[in-house]
């Protein structure tokens, strides 16, 4: 009996940032036989998607990118303009062989992705939450001294995993809204994050919200903690 594929180590849901076109420098290998679709595409001829777009290393064919590392086919806006026909390595991110097998490489590529959600071990998540949910309540406990009236507590910011995560565990809001306390809680829990080695990522809450939320239930469910 075949053994099953372990799943992999994240929860991944495609931003659109175009960070994975733009940050580094590498190659985006391509076969001869895509070229008429690439060039349609781009309302070329084929000589002329080559020409522009196209480099031979060796025996292979290549994206050109530019100087800066920038997938020569990403736009302004940060739309492929073959997306719909896009290589295939393009359409494997980030389920690379070498990412599933390397941690560091995937915490690398996850610090420029923020679709790709990497997820603590359980014993990691009961350490350092309860350490989260410390420091929160007692911001919380400046905040309510800062303000003079209630503020509007849907307004919510952009999150961080490990703030996320004390959410969908305990099911207790705690919002910190004040800039200069918002200020102090990013920096501290990355502090903790990275003494802890916690994965972190950080994007609007709801964003963070729905894809953690997604991500444990995909590897088993949220771990307890009280």
């Amino acid at each position: 009996m075949e053994a099953s594929t372990p799943p992999a180590p994240f929860y991944f849901s495609c931003q659109r940032t175009g960070n994975c076109c733009r940050v580094g420098t590498g190659r985006v290998w391509i076969e001869e036989q895509n070229l008429p679709a690439y060039a349609a595409l781009t309302n070329t001829s084929v000589a002329g998607f080559v020409a522009l777009h196209v480099v031979q290393v060796g025996a292979q064919l290549s994206l050109r990118e530019r100087a800066d590392g920038r997938c020569v086919l990403l736009d302004g806006s940060n739309r492929c303009s073959i997306y719909a026909q896009r290589p295939e390595q393009c359409r494997t991110f980030p389920y690379w062989p070498e990412l599933l097998a390397d941690e560091n490489a995937l915490r690398r590529a996850a610090a420029y992705c923020p679709g790709i959600q990497r997820f603590p071990q359980a014993a990691l998540a009961q350490q350092v939450l309860p350490q989260v949910a410390t420091l929160m309540d007692a911001l919380l406990v400046q905040q309510s001294k800062l303000l003079l009236s209630p503020s509007n507590p849907d307004a919510i910011r952009w999150g961080n995993s490990l703030e996320v995560d004390l959410f969908l565990i305990t099911g207790v809001a705690r919002h910190i809204f004040v800039p200069e306390l918002v200020a102090t809680l990013g920096q501290k829990l990355q502090d903790i994050a990275e003494r802890h080695a916690y994965p972190w990522s950080s994007a609007s809450w709801q964003r963070l919200l729905t894809d953690r939320r997604n991500g444990w239930e995909k590897l088993g469910g949220l771990p307890n903690w009280s």
